[in-house]
């Protein structure tokens, strides 16, 4: 007589008769068919069987935590296959592999899917925008990302489903981030934690030496800090820009023209009777510019049309262009005048 071990040797196999397969299943859904599967994987990830990709000790228990909430979460599975899979009618052959795969969670399938998929998620994919000029990316969801100059990100070459999708930071980006059906979270982490947690929106994210800034366009978003700062969650609703410095701790939160404030992540600024001052304290506020007009009337008038973005330079001959002023700069200080 076979033993179940023998049978679930077959079962892996494809070779159980229906019988068999129903016998196999059964057991996989008692304490003891469960205890052997775990049993079996980690069996094989130590031994490195499979030989399919190097695991390190850290990705080896990272992995079985994976494979082991995988088992926990099917178990009972088996119990819930219909009669007329188990017992389908006289004469017809059926595979059986595909119709109780899920339900038996078996060690081939699940030891060499996981290892697979677990190293393209753990390999990572790190940017660096050293050029003068946006760089654009994709990640692995489809969302999009407009890296600013001196600026780098990581992130997974791969995300599960319905995987938390992390990316860190350092430096200044704009997110364009899709929303997922089985409502993954985003994230956005920077190097001392401080994250922005989102599910599907568009906003700009600074982390630069003592500050960060986030400003909102579309959707929402949370801004939370590291424990160590003991400070309250931000939640951002479109229009919003939240400045936080890292020494004082101080948290700022103003409504803005939040598509006038993002203009670096287009290659124009668009203007709809546009207030020259709104305009001017853009400017000041994204490049760190101490900007002065003279004639304190023309930071009243409006404008419309699109001013040229190649950089902050064509940005302040447009303005001059458009307002008739004349300016003068030195360094960062920028004076326009009649």
């Amino acid at each position: 007589m076979q033993t179940i071990h023998t049978l679930y040797g077959k079962f892996l196999r494809n070779e159980c008769t229906p019988q068999e397969a129903e016998k196999v299943l059964r057991w996989l859904d008692t304490p003891e068919g469960a205890r052997h599967v775990e049993a079996s994987v980690r069996q094989s990830l130590q031994a490195d069987e499979l030989k399919i990709l190097p695991l390190d000790q850290g990705e080896s228990i990272a992995l079985w935590d994976s494979i082991k909430k995988q088992i926990e979460d099917n178990q009972g599975t088996a119990s819930q296959v219909s009669e007329s899979q188990v017992h389908p009618p006289v004469g017809k052959h059926v595979r059986y592999w595909p119709h109780f795969a899920a339900a038996a969670v078996v060690l081939l399938l699940v030891v060499a899917g996981n290892v697979y998929w677990w190293k393209r998620a753990s390999s990572t994919v790190h940017v660096v925008n050293n050029t003068p000029h946006n760089k654009a990316i994709e990640l692995p969801d489809g969302s999009h990302v407009i890296l600013y100059k001196g600026s780098d990100l990581t992130y997974a070459q791969r995300w599960p489903l319905t995987a938390p999708r992390t990316v860190q930071l350092q430096g200044e980006a704009y997110f364009t981030v899709v929303h997922t059906r089985e409502n993954a979270p985003f994230s956005v982490v920077t190097s001392d934690s401080t994250t922005v947690q989102v599910l599907g929106t568009q906003f700009e994210f600074s982390a630069r030496a003592e500050n960060v800034r986030v400003i909102l366009e579309r959707g929402k978003v949370n801004l939370a800090f590291p424990k160590s700062r003991a400070l309250a969650k931000q939640h951002l609703v479109p229009g919003d820009m939240v400045s936080f410095n890292k020494t004082t701790s101080v948290i700022s939160k103003v409504r803005i023209d939040a598509s006038l404030y993002a203009f670096r992540a287009k290659k124009a600024i668009e203007l709809h009777q546009t207030p020259l001052l709104s305009i001017i304290s853009a400017l000041s506020e994204v490049y760190g510019y101490s900007i002065v007009v003279q004639d304190r009337r023309a930071l009243q008038q409006r404008f419309s049309g699109a001013l040229p973005n190649d950089s902050v330079e064509s940005v302040l001959a447009g303005i001059a262009n458009l307002t008739g002023l004349q300016y003068r700069q030195v360094g960062k200080h920028v004076v326009f005048y009649p």
